[in-house]
């Protein structure tokens, strides 16, 4: 009895119930590891623990749907709640206690490392210097297409 999966343990248990019947049927007990066991009473056991487990895929079965289910309304809901909440907040602030009693939390302004604040103000630099590299033509009076003067 060293199967773990519902089918494996169904299909066991259905060949321990055929087993039982067949080789064990006109006998009323069977004493197995030192204990008298009813051999009708034995298949019954199995008949609903069976019962059980076909109860339980079923179940799973409808979970399953209802999972899907939920996963499909959300999906169709999401941009109205987002809209709505964004909508909370610009009318009360992004902060305000009213977007609790609409079940919304306040955002939270994200936590930047420093490693990503350095790297932040690197590009920042560089951005800077492409500009001013850019806009030099313009300053000292030349005209970047054909590089003469404006006079």
């Amino acid at each position: 009895m060293s199967i773990t999966t519902r089918s494996g343990i169904q299909l066991e248990e259905l060949a321990v119930i055929k087993g039982l019947k067949k080789y064990f049927g006109k006998q009323k007990t069977l004493s197995l590891s030192g204990q008298a066991y009813n051999v009708a009473d034995l298949i019954k056991n199995l008949e609903e623990h069976l019962k059980v487990l076909e109860d339980g895929s079923a179940a799973k079965a409808t979970w399953k749907q209802f999972v899907e289910q939920d996963r499909v309304m959300r999906a169709e809901f999401k941009p109205a709640l987002e809209g709505l909440q964004k909508a909370v907040e610009n009318q009360y602030g992004p902060k305000s206690t009213v977007l609790t009693e609409f079940g919304f939390k306040p955002r939270k302004a994200r936590k930047q490392s420093a490693s990503s604040k350095a790297l932040a103000a690197d590009k920042q630099r560089a951005t800077k210097a492409a500009h001013h590299v850019a806009s030099g033509a313009a300053a000292n009076g030349t005209n970047g297409a054909n590089g003469g003067s404006h006079a």
